[in-house]
């Protein structure tokens, strides 16, 4: 099935699909329960793999990316977010 005849299928535009199989974006529940049909698999089938703590990395990678940062400051930033997730717990 294409790219194209999935996403009308389920009822988005290509680059959405296109964005979510990268790891650039996230979708609903329902969303998922769409392709999945679409596609004649299981939701299991579609996140098989998948180590949510690698895909979350991922999308905050390329979401830096997106802003031009580089490694470094990507690390930098992360720090930051470290620690004010602690100050938030005290």
């Amino acid at each position: 099935m294409s790219v194209d005849k999935l996403a009308a299928d389920v009822g988005v535009v290509r680059t959405q699909l296109v964005r979510l199989e990268a790891g650039l974006g996230g979708t609903t529940f329902p969303r998922m329960v769409a392709i999945a049909a679409a596609l004649g698999v299981t939701i299991e089938d579609l996140v098989r793999g998948v180590d949510p703590e690698r895909a979350s990395d991922r999308s905050m990678e390329m979401a830096f990316r997106g802003h031009g940062l580089s490694a470094e400051k990507m690390e930098k930033v992360l720090e930051y977010i470290e620690f004010l997730e602690h100050q938030r717990e005290k």
